[in-house]
């Protein structure tokens, strides 16, 4: 992933620059004549966004790990916020927990304090569409926390993972979002100047180095995967990204073609959570 200069920007916002001053020049108006469209698409472009990875470990000692962030596994559970089930009992499976005073810390934003958790149903029908997200605060986290009652067979009748997974970030750089020439079209009917084509071509070689579609693991913010199919794709505006689950080793559905993730809105206490993925 990119770096951001000492001054605040990225290596694209000079080459945007040059593109829209190189238009002006080959407009037969003299102004810019780039669609609204794709002056919206260049300016997403320069929004560069910091990424992290997620880096999974076996976890070897449940009572000790959890509070701490874990893919699958024994989250924390009291008994005002016990172990979450179906209408049927069956227990339903941690996807992910995540402390998110920790996470503010490492991101330097504000995402408000307690134990994100994302609970997952999919074991029959279209029950496994069901999801919770629930946040457990800081002063229920001092509470002694309540034994596990399912087996392992209970919680994961699959069996796609492990008993669970400790999560570490590790920094990635900057993120931007997915870009191609084709995306940038003309008001007025011309060809693009040869100084544009050069530009053209080395914006889409950062973002062909840069974007999610050279990620093979799941992500830290940065930006959602928008391809065809995806959880980000059904929103409009893009939604914040908060975790991109897109390889099976943490999220198994994506091995059979699914995405999943984690959005948000808002910032601090006021922070929104919500689970998303395409089946």
């Amino acid at each position: 992933m990119m770096k951001i200069n000492s001054n605040g920007t990225s290596e694209l916002d000079s080459l945007i620059e040059s593109l829209l001053s190189f238009a002006k020049i080959a407009s037969p108006s003299g102004e810019i004549d780039y669609t609204e469209e794709s002056l919206d698409d260049l300016r997403k472009l320069r929004e560069v966004k910091p990424v992290w990875s997620l880096e999974l470990a076996d976890l070897e000692n449940f009572e000790s790990t959890r509070t701490d962030n874990i893919i699958g596994g024994r989250p924390f559970t009291t008994e005002i916020s016990p172990w979450l089930v179906d209408d049927e009992g069956n227990p339903l499976y941690p996807l992910i927990q995540l402390n998110l005073e920790q996470i503010s810390n490492l991101t330097g934003n504000d995402f408000g304090t307690g134990l994100l958790q994302v609970w997952i149903n999919y074991r029959h029908g279209d029950s496994w569409m069901n999801d919770v997200v629930r946040i457990i605060d800081t002063d229920e986290m001092k509470a002694f926390p309540t034994a596990v009652e399912f087996n392992s067979s209970e919680i994961n009748p699959g069996g796609e993972f492990s008993e669970g997974y400790a999560i570490s970030f590790n920094s990635l750089g900057y993120m931007c979002t997915n870009w191609e020439g084709w995306q940038l079209v003309c008001n007025s009917d011309r060809s693009f100047s040869k100084e544009e084509e050069e530009i053209i071509q080395k914006i889409e070689a950062i973002t062909s180095k840069n974007s999610y579609r050279t990620l093979r693991k799941d992500w830290l913010l940065g930006f959602p995967d928008m391809g065809s199919g995806t959880p980000a794709g059904s929103y409009t505006p893009e939604p914040q990204n908060f975790i991109q689950f897109a390889t099976p080793q943490s999220f198994n559905p994506v091995y059979i073609g699914r995405l999943g993730n984690i959005f948000y809105d808002g910032k601090g206490e006021n922070a929104n959570f919500w689970f998303d993925w395409n089946g």
